[in-house]
C-alpha cells in the first residue's frame, strides 16, 4: 500500500502485546477506550486481558477482516463453499477502535470512541456491537452513528439481533 494519506490524524497507541510496529500502512491506527467501563466496574485485570488494542477474543480482527482483509484462496467451513474469501475492500486502511471489555462494551467509550475516529478522520465505520432494544434517543450507538454520518462518515452496523426473537425480525416468529 501507498503512503498514509496526510489527512490521517489517528494514532497508534502501545500496551500488552501490541507495539507500534503492529501499525503500518495497512493498520493504520489503534486506539482503547475504558475510562466509562473503569469508573464503573473498576481497573481492568491487565493480566487476565489485554488492555491495549490487541484483540482478546478475535472479534475485532473478524470485523476488521470482513470489511478489509485480502483475498485467501482456498478458504472454506469445514469443507463447505470452498472459494476465495476476501474483505469488502481490500485496499482500505484499518483502524480499530477498542471498547468492549470482559464485563461490557460500556456508552461512554462507545461514544468517545466514534467520535474519535470522525476526528481521525476515518471515511466509513464498520460497528459490531450490539445491545437491547431502546429508544432511538437512548441508544448511544444510534446517537453516535448519527453523529458521524452528519460528519459525512458512512456507518455500517452488523450486530444488535438478539435471534430469533419477535424483535429480531419483523417476519420471525417468537420462539
Amino acid at each position: 500500500m501507498g503512503p498514509v494519506p496526510a489527512r490521517w490524524k489517528g494514532a497508534c497507541e502501545v500496551g500488552r502485546d501490541f507495539k507500534r510496529s503492529c501499525c503500518n500502512r495497512k493498520i493504520v491506527g489503534a486506539r482503547i477506550f475504558y475510562r466509562g467501563y473503569e469508573a464503573s466496574a473498576g481497573s481492568i485485570n491487565g493480566t487476565s486481558e489485554f488492555k491495549s488494542p490487541r484483540d482478546q477474543d478475535g472479534h475485532g480482527t473478524h470485523t476488521a477482516a470482513t470489511v478489509a482483509g485480502a483475498a485467501v484462496p482456498g478458504a472454506d467451513l469445514f469443507g463447505y463453499a470452498r472459494g476465495t474469501a476476501r474483505g469488502m475492500a481490500p485496499r482500505a486502511r484499518v483502524a480499530a477502535y477498542k471498547v468492549c471489555w470482559t464485563g461490557g462494551c460500556f456508552s461512554s467509550d462507545i461514544l468517545a470512541a466514534v467520535d474519535r475516529a470522525v476526528a481521525d478522520g476515518v471515511d466509513v465505520l464498520s460497528i459490531s456491537l450490539g445491545g437491547g432494544v431502546s429508544s432511538y434517543y437512548r441508544d448511544s450507538l444510534s446517537v453516535a452513528a448519527f453523529g458521524a454520518m452528519e460528519m459525512g462518515v458512512f456507518v455500517a452496523c452488523s450486530a444488535g439481533t438478539a435471534g430469533r426473537t419477535p424483535s429480531a425480525s419483523p417476519t420471525s416468529p417468537p420462539g
